[in-house]
């Protein structure tokens, strides 16, 4: 099920852990593990959710290759080291939202409504789709995503 489309939510987190890469399936899983362990090495917490915005898709050697953005709020600052940084604050402002309930596939129509919802307003994005898993859950069923993107009018 996918919620209706909510106007003016704000996003605004300090102590963002951050990556920016060009994302395998096997090395998204690398980079939990390189989180999991900064995390443990400094003693902090995630407090929120974690967003990621997927900027390009492409296949290369048959595999695909996402260019991936990883957002994840931590209770404090932290040293970092390769490809993560440490971003003192992360916001978006005047956001459309929407919220998934169930299978991920639901977020591609998802995004569709929010696009069709910003043209026909006649509103400005402002920054990528961003998308928030809410509840991970074992059962796609059971999955909550929220879907964001900011606008001006």
């Amino acid at each position: 099920m996918i919620s209706e489309i909510i106007n003016n939510e704000n996003i605004y987190l300090e102590n963002v852990l951050h990556f920016r890469g060009n994302v395998t399936s096997e090395l998204s899983a690398e980079i939990s593990v390189q989180i999991e362990d900064m995390l443990k090495k400094n003693a902090a917490s995630k407090i929120w959710n974690t967003i990621t915005v997927t900027h390009d898709i492409q296949i290369k050697d048959g595999k695909q290759v996402l260019d991936l953005e990883i957002f994840i709020p931590l209770d404090k600052r932290i040293p970092t080291y390769g490809d993560f940084d440490l971003i003192p604050v992360f916001s978006i402002k005047s956001a459309l939202k929407v919220r998934v309930f169930g299978d991920t596939l639901q977020i591609e129509q998802a995004i569709k409504n929010i696009y069709n919802y910003v043209n026909s307003n006649k509103l400005i994005v402002t920054t990528p789709i961003c998308i928030v898993t809410i509840k991970e859950a074992l059962s796609n069923d059971d999955l909550i995503t929220d879907v964001y993107i900011g606008v001006n009018n």
